[in-house]
């Protein structure tokens, strides 16, 4: 998981410099960022029934770090989601990356207590993500909004306490 963290702060100095090159027809990286996110999403969702053995760093950081700059590299090339709906559940994001283990460890309990029925887990692989994205809108409402707006109050972008 670290590493993870690793590949996010390249994937973070990727995209500040730029992901496509000047000298790089857009087309060309447009269509090439496309089928990155294409083929990293499969590989990610067929994980646990092509090659759930292989180690993670290599059956998930990899892919989502390419599919992470991928998407970043769509958005640099004028491909995008204008919907309030996608930024909402962008500004989730944080609660999401709290609250998904804890999502996770229940569902992997029941596939594990289903006898490891494939039913159970496939159902589970397209359940899991609607119960993580559901918990985490109710995180951020209920808890890191109305923190933010506290700290905010005590912690001002002047870096000085209100007196």
């Amino acid at each position: 998981i670290l590493v993870d963290f690793a590949l996010g702060i390249l994937v973070y100095r990727l995209a500040r410099t730029g992901v496509f090159p000047l000298s790089f027809p857009r087309r060309a990286a447009t269509a090439l960022a496309a089928l990155a996110v294409a083929v990293c999403l499969a590989a990610v969702i067929m994980r646990p029934f092509l090659w759930p053995e292989v180690p993670r760093l290599l059956a998930l950081g990899l892919p989502t770090s390419i599919l992470l700059l991928a998407v970043v590299a769509l958005e640099q090339g004028g491909v995008y989601c204008d919907s309030k709906l996608v930024n909402f559940l962008a500004k989730c994001t944080f609660a999401i990356y709290l609250t998904h283990w804890f999502v996770n460890i229940v569902s992997e309990r029941l596939v594990v207590e289903s006898g490891e029925s494939a039913l159970v887990a496939t159902i589970l692989l397209f359940v899991t993500p609607v119960i993580v994205t559901y918990v985490s809108v109710l995180v951020y409402l209920y808890a890191e909004l109305p923190l933010t707006r506290y700290l905010s109050d005590w912690f001002p972008a002047t870096g000085r306490r209100p007196t």
